[in-house]
């Protein structure tokens, strides 16, 4: 198979993987999808030996990066795939071990889809009789999680709203349906309801490699409640949210449009402030109790996670990360090989009524005790909010 037809095959399957990853989907689905993508990248580059196949995977890796920075868990299944060919794939071009990566990547892609149940299994150890749960938002393993228990099981949640996209309400909603007492509550009165918690249950995005993880807006404030009060946080998370990452390494947040936060009528009469929107929160692994997780059934104390991140990927394929895309670029691509200064990050997706002077500001600031991505002002030449911009219709 030529270079181009290869190329070629790549770009349709990535094309036909996006297309696949639509907005809201569950991160098991992508989890999958991306395994069955690598799959495809094995097979089609495997004439190329395992240097080549790794570069292609790399290659990938960078360019849906690009894309989506912050889908954690596409990053994770391309970087488990390619310890997965280092380890077993041969450097002969003939004798590339091509079935043996295959039949792993798809055990793998098996054992992930069981991690409903076996993290639901646990829900008994964590939540007894009479117990008071505290959530936030929406959580498909949350929900699983609690409604997962022995009917036997007489409990009472507390749902914060999560604001501005108010998925808490939707969560409520779903946990009185399914017969579990619930209680909707706003942020604001977190603080206030912590006294009646006996623990906390959340959701998450993914698991850095120092133990914290990253989630929704607004978890920070349980976990900084929960601290206050010794009380138990628990974070649900599946193996393949493990990333290998510190925040402080990678773009880990994005600021979204602020018309989700305040329409563009009030921004205008309020004199054009600064709105600060940021799509992910952090907790820090001093403020997390267990990772209850699908690790052989058990849960991972935060000091544990690098462990299994070891177990999971290589650190040849996560560390000095700017000389490997230079060297798997060039290795594809030799004949338009990008500069370093091509090759940098993607700028986070900024709001667009940010004045010049706002960047100090924001390269300042830690909301939840996370670092925002490094902004500069020539990233931000965009013009004011205008009715184009405004939403269909207000959050409910």
């Amino acid at each position: 198979m030529s270079g181009e037809e290869t190329t070629e095959k790549q770009s349709s399957a990535i094309i036909a993987f996006l297309q696949t990853i639509q907005e809201g989907s569950g991160s098991l689905h992508i989890a999958q999808s991306t395994l069955s993508l690598c799959q495809t990248i094995i097979s089609t580059t495997k004439g190329l030996g395992k240097e080549g196949v790794l570069a292609s995977l790399g290659s990938v890796k960078e360019l849906i990066r690009d894309n989506r920075p912050t889908d954690f868990v596409i990053n994770n299944m391309i970087l488990y795939s390619m310890k997965v060919v280092r380890e077993h794939g041969s450097k002969t071009k003939k004798g590339m071990g091509v079935k043996k990566c295959l039949d792993m990547i798809q055990g793998f892609s098996q054992q992930i889809s069981d991690y409903y149940t076996n993290i639901i299994s646990q829900a008994p150890q964590y939540i007894n009789n009479s117990s008071v749960v505290m959530t936030h938002g929406y959580s498909r393993m949350v929900f699983q999680f609690l409604t997962g228990l022995p009917k036997t099981h007489t409990f009472t949640v507390i749902v914060a709203a999560a604001a501005p996209t108010f998925q808490g309400h939707r969560m409520a909603a779903d946990l009185s349906k399914a017969g579990i007492h619930t209680i909707l509550v706003s942020d604001a009165a977190v603080p206030a309801m912590i006294s009646k918690v006996t623990s906390i249950v959340v959701g998450v995005s993914a698991v850095t490699a120092d133990g914290g993880i990253i989630g929704d807006p607004g978890i920070s404030t349980l976990a900084l409640a929960a601290k206050e009060r010794s009380l138990p946080f628990l974070a649900l998370s599946g193996l393949y949210k493990f990333t290998p990452f510190y925040t402080s390494q990678q773009n880990f947040n994005e600021l979204l449009d602020p018309s989700t936060v305040i329409s563009p009528h009030t921004l205008v009469q309020c004199g054009d402030p600064l709105i600060i929107n940021p799509k992910f929160d952090y907790v820090r692994p001093s403020h997390i109790s267990l990772i209850v997780s699908n690790v052989e059934n058990d849960a991972v104390a935060p000091i544990n996670v690098y462990q299994h991140i070891k177990q999971l990927y290589s650190e040849e394929d996560y560390t000095n990360h700017s000389h490997i895309q230079q060297n798997i670029t060039a290795y594809l691509y030799p004949a338009a090989s990008p500069s370093p200064s091509q090759l940098s990050q993607a700028q986070p997706v900024l709001p667009k009524n940010l004045p010049p002077h706002s960047f100090e500001i924001l390269n300042s600031l830690q909301p939840g005790g996370m670092l925002l991505p490094a902004i500069t002002s020539t990233t931000a030449s965009h013009p004011p909010f205008d009715e184009a911009d405004s939403p269909s219709k207000e959050p409910s």
